[in-house]
């Protein structure tokens, strides 16, 4: 909990209100059971939900996450994923998303940049950018035929 309302109270919100938007981004994230545990004796998941419910308690309206699922398995992947498109439905956030892992890319994604080599290589609609032509072209993909 502590950690959760830490950056709330460092911007001077009064104690009382941390604690209750703290309460409830628990329960939107689903870590209220988590509140009276110290941040060590988290497994990696729950440190995730935790820090990332540190975040959005202070309702930001840009939120930058690299690799937000990365070390997660398929499962906890596909749930933190829902949960930020769930916070970002509802505090119409903007999300910038960097990720290797393309299965991971949300659903609300508007907007893709693929790089390649530090460069942009692709700048446009989520769904031409993780076309297979633009994904051979950046190098995320092999070609037709090539899947020795």
């Amino acid at each position: 909990e502590e950690d959760i309302a830490w950056g709330m109270l460092r911007r001077g919100v009064d104690a009382q209100d941390a604690s209750l938007r703290t309460q409830e981004i628990a329960r939107t994230l689903k870590v209220e059971h988590l509140l009276e545990r110290a941040c060590h004796t988290l497994s990696f998941g729950e440190q995730r939900r935790v820090a990332l419910a540190g975040i959005l308690v202070t309702k930001p309206s840009l939120l930058l996450l690299d690799e937000p699922t990365a070390g997660l398995d398929p499962v906890a992947s596909l749930e933190i994923r829902s949960l930020i498109e769930a916070s970002l439905n509802k505090t119409g956030a903007t999300c910038v998303w960097a990720t290797h892992e393309l299965h991971a890319v949300p659903s609300m994604a508007t907007r893709a940049l693929l790089l390649a080599e530090g460069r942009i290589v692709f700048d446009g609609t989520t769904a031409r950018g993780l076309s297979r032509e633009w994904l051979v072209r950046a190098g995320l993909s092999l070609p037709e035929g090539d899947s020795d």
